[in-house]
């Protein structure tokens, strides 16, 4: 199946993760009160999906490392099985090192560098969920050429 034709269904499945059902209680996070996102941010912590920073924290204009991103998609799945992997740069003692035995287990392809602290652009995040949605067979190195302007996401970086 060309890439064309899968477009549809994986915006579909990136729409529908990052607006999922809300009506949810308040979280404690101190930096979310009054943010356009403050109901999406509530629903994912009250699912498990984020849990904020050390600091009570959201951070909701923050950006995302490919780490926490890993971490949301594997709460999302209730991934639990881990798998040996071969990142060079992930030490045991890193807090994601779980995380990422997890997502090589489930969706993530086995590599030489995983980069967990640096940030993860959209392109990336898309093919991680698609990947994650059993995707992985799709050919997305033109990914990049699609327009963003038709989805209903911030137009600022994440």
């Amino acid at each position: 199946m060309s890439f064309k034709k899968l477009l549809p269904i994986l915006m579909t499945l990136v729409m529908v993760f990052l607006s999922m059902p809300l009506n949810v209680k308040a979280t404690s996070f101190k930096d979310v009160n009054g943010h356009w996102a403050e109901e999406n941010i509530n629903w994912a912590a009250v699912k498990g999906l984020v849990k904020g920073y050390p600091d009570g924290k959201f951070k909701p204009e923050g950006k995302i490392t490919r780490a926490e991103f890993v971490t949301m998609i594997n709460n999302y799945m209730k991934a639990e099985k881990e798998m040996d992997f071969s990142f060079k740069d992930i030490k045991g003692t890193d807090w994601y090192n779980k995380e990422v035995r997890k997502a090589v287990n489930y969706y993530l392809q086995d590599g030489d560098y995983f980069n967990g602290n640096e940030y993860i652009s959209r392109d990336e995040a898309a093919k991680l969920m698609a990947a994650a949605y059993g995707l992985k067979d799709m050919d997305l190195k033109d990914f990049k050429a699609v327009s963003y302007t038709h989805l209903t996401l911030p137009t600022t970086p994440y």
